[in-house]
């Protein structure tokens, strides 16, 4: 299952990104809009291969997309694959204030199947 949220006014991805999330990934990318496109990864804990091509392929389509605050599991992947500067936003990663039910501050979380 593929856990979506805002964190910060953005559009925020949790949770494991991998072969049982890709086609709700696909579907999620594609319905969303704006001129930039910032997708905060900071809540990542699995970026698998898969992932990674979905996004190449996503960031082919909207050029203005960029991964944001990549967590550990994100950073490692788009190093090892020379892709952080293609993908991933310039500025550095920003751990967030934690709130009282352990989820970021600004954090809107909910499930899609």
């Amino acid at each position: 299952m593929l856990e979506v949220s805002t964190v910060d006014g953005r559009p925020a991805l949790r949770g494991e990104l991998d072969l049982r999330t890709a086609p709700a990934l696909k579907v999620w990318l594609d319905e969303l809009t704006g001129r930039i496109i910032e997708v905060d990864l900071s809540g990542v804990t699995m970026f698998d291969l898969i992932t990674l091509r979905i996004f190449l392929k996503a960031r082919e389509q909207r050029p203005t997309l960029r991964l944001v605050n990549p967590s550990e599991a994100v950073l490692r992947m788009l190093e090892i694959t020379g892709t952080r500067s293609y993908l991933a936003s310039a500025e550095p990663p920003v751990e967030a204030p934690r709130q009282r039910n352990n989820h970021p501050a600004g954090h809107v979380a909910r499930r899609v199947e």
